[in-house]
């Protein structure tokens, strides 16, 4: 610790605006980066402020839930139709006046990482969705990529000819609230100019000047002496998450490739109230309290990236924060509720993506980034892992998966080297198989001891499909020795841990 800092000093400065709603004030409160540093890795700090704490102040700022008695007005614009080929839900961005102003400030503003709301700050998402289909008279009154001002208030029943949606908030898939809306006048830029942060120029701007060599530099260095690893498949609902530890590595290195949860649509009610067990949420408190080194986002899907919000402010802030690895990132369609998460991490430096065709192969770990074209759905615009003996394919449908899967590069010769453990694609759905996907996979497994994983929970679309799963477990098939599904509570703890030696 620095001689002239005084972190008890800092403390009284913090506590001096807490009481605070304004983000102007947070952002005034600034230190030297290596201060910064310091005060949040003090264990006194840590005792004052812990995560829960700075979370509750966060939302208190942000006013995601603002209802009381009467209408409140948000902003939302329509994104699209989420899972196209599923069961339909139709999504907007939404922000309060709270959000506006506090991304104002953080992304517009001149705010340093190393302030006092760069310390709260966390990635969110903000959105409204609708389950049934909106009339065709919505679409022809309102304009695609166009703000409105909405009106949202609580109600006891619903009435024929309104609109019920679900306002959902951050990473958390109990944090929502169902409500009507009815849709005012457009706003312009001047009202809701935060949400325009980053642009697509921006991104692309980004990912030009991005060091030739950073993924696969990062990749060496997170699978240094890459002889050993373990993965826990999470049990977090209709999402995908699944956590690592390379334990040969010098300091056991941490990743984890996508940190989903579910959306919020998917949760269960029982006489009011959340059924927690039905949700499958299991390991949400292990994300919570996972420090990776290394967050591979396989695709950018909602249930791929949601939980980017519980994950410690250790992973966005300080000499340790995670670097983010992930498919290059387009602003349209139900792409735009990650944008937060995309510009913060290009503020801080903190993300690589990867273009089109990349490949890395080393020995056992091969690197490959999808993009099927034409591509069938943003599912196969994605990267995969593969890991000694294990196959991590986010939800590339199987007609995607690169040829060199199932081999490792020994010298000159490349040798195949049948693999025992997959997670299954997309949840096990139906949509990821096609009538030639058996006779592809059959190559790549060895018989016994190969385990299937499969990532789901209570959900709508009826995964995992019977079908894919016969396809894995029949003898007369690829004839899996197990497959795993995290949505069966029977299941030990360790039989969701995947040794991969």
């Amino acid at each position: 610790m620095s001689e002239s800092f005084n972190i008890a000093q800092a403390l009284e400065d913090i506590e001096e605006i807490w009481s605070s709603n304004s983000p102007q004030k947070y952002s005034r409160l600034t230190w030297e980066k290596e201060q910064f540093d310091e005060l949040i890795q003090a264990p006194l700090f840590k005792t004052i402020f812990p995560e829960k704490k700075l979370d509750r102040k966060f939302r208190k700022m942000l006013k995601p839930f603002i209802f009381g008695k009467g209408d409140k007005t948000i902003y939302c614009k329509y994104n699209g139709v989420r899972f196209e080929s599923e069961k339909p839900t139709y999504i907007f961005s939404a922000l309060t006046k709270e959000m506006i102003a506090v991304d104002d400030e953080f992304f517009a503003g001149n705010t340093q990482l190393n302030s006092a709301l760069g310390l709260l700050y966390k990635p969110y998402t903000y959105e409204l969705s609708f389950e049934e289909a909106l009339p065709d008279s919505f679409y022809r009154e309102h304009q695609e990529d166009t703000w409105y001002e909405v009106t949202v208030r609580k109600y006891k029943e619903k009435e024929s000819g309104k609109l019920y949606g679900r306002l959902s908030y951050g990473a958390s898939p109990l944090d929502f609230q169902v409500i009507e809306a009815e849709w005012g006048a457009a706003v312009g830029p001047s009202v809701v100019g935060g949400i325009y942060v980053p642009t697509q120029d921006q991104i692309n701007d980004y990912f030009a000047r991005q060091v030739p060599g950073t993924v696969a530099g990062w990749i060496k260095w997170l699978f240094e002496n890459n002889l050993k690893r373990t993965l826990l498949v999470c049990r977090v609902g209709q999402a995908n998450a699944i956590l690592g530890i390379n334990e040969n590595a010098k300091d056991q290195r941490k990743f984890a490739f996508d940190v989903g949860l579910p959306n919020d649509e998917n949760i269960l009610w029982n006489e009011g109230s959340i059924d927690r067990k039905n949700t499958g949420l299991y390991d949400e408190d292990v994300i919570a309290q996972f420090n990776p080194d290394i967050i591979f986002i396989s695709h950018w899907h909602t249930d791929h990236y949601k939980g980017a919000f519980i994950l410690p402010r250790s992973v966005y802030t300080g000499k340790n924060k995670a670097m983010w690895i992930a498919p290059t990132y387009v602003l349209s369609g139900s792409l735009n509720n990650a944008n937060r998460l995309v510009g913060y991490l290009m503020k801080t430096g903190r993300i690589a993506f990867v273009g089109d065709g990349y490949h890395n192969t080393n020995h056992n770990i091969g690197f490959y980034r999808v993009n099927a074209n034409p591509a069938d759905t943003l599912n196969n615009d994605c990267i995969l892992l593969q890991l000694n003996k294990t196959l991590l394919p986010g939800d590339c449908y199987y007609k995607y998966w690169p040829g060199n899967y199932g081999k490792v590069i020994q010298g000159a010769n490349t040798l195949l080297n049948q693999m025992e453990n997959v997670i299954l694609s997309h949840h096990a759905s139906k949509s990821s198989c096609s009538d030639k996907s058996e006779a592809k996979l059959k190559p790549l497994f060895k018989r016994t001891p190969n385990k299937a994983y499969v990532c789901v929970g209570q959900n709508s679309w009826k995964h995992p499909d019977d079908t894919v799963l016969k396809m894995f477990k029949e003898p007369s098939h690829l004839g899996f020795h197990d497959v795993i599904s995290t949505k069966d509570d029977t299941r030990k703890d360790t039989e969701f841990v995947i040794k991969d030696l």
